[in-house]
């Protein structure tokens, strides 16, 4: 809303774009008076369109942030390390391993396709070697070894199970 200071305001004589709140406020206590805008399609119409757009182009920061990628560990039976992509939306987390629903185990992706989604996305390469120093370490290798060893193991003591399980026809 447009409005034209008063003489009890500091500013009396100068007009100003504010918003709807504030410049009903000014009205109400006297400091203000609504400038009433110009009928549409006029030379004063485009006029003050013009300055309305000058001023909202000038509230538009100069560079768009630039979103902040990291590194995190998600502890659990196995480690699990994400990649973490911080901007003015909200954070997105990129992850190796997918959880699918119906029941079913985790899904996980290959290092290379990752990689490659990660890269797709704009993740710099230093939080990708990060990610991958991380995921090759002894440690984590162990963890994924063992926890493939065991499912191999399940999968082995389920078919056994299904074997002597009775057949209904």
């Amino acid at each position: 809303m447009k409005v034209l200071f008063v003489a009890p305001s500091p500013k009396a004589g100068q007009t100003e774009h504010l918003d709807n709140m504030r410049a009903q406020g000014l009205i109400d206590a006297g400091f203000a008076v609504e400038v009433p805008r110009a009928p549409r399609g006029t030379p004063e119409w485009h006029k003050e369109m013009a300055e309305l757009e000058a001023e909202r182009v000038k509230n538009i920061p100069a560079q768009r942030p630039v979103p902040e990628w990291t590194l995190r560990t998600i502890e659990g039976p196995p480690r699990k390390f994400v990649v973490v992509k911080s901007s003015l939306v909200g954070e997105f987390f990129y992850g190796e391993t997918l959880l699918l629903d119906r029941g079913r185990p985790d899904f996980k992706a290959s290092a290379k396709n990752f990689v490659w989604l990660l890269k797709r996305e704009g993740c710099p390469e230093n939080v990708i070697q990060q990610w991958q120093n991380a995921r090759n370490a002894p440690d984590y290798l162990a963890q994924e070894q063992a926890r493939i060893a065991e499912d191999k193991r399940n999968a082995e003591a389920q078919r056994e199970r299904e074997k002597a399980a009775p057949r209904y026809l």
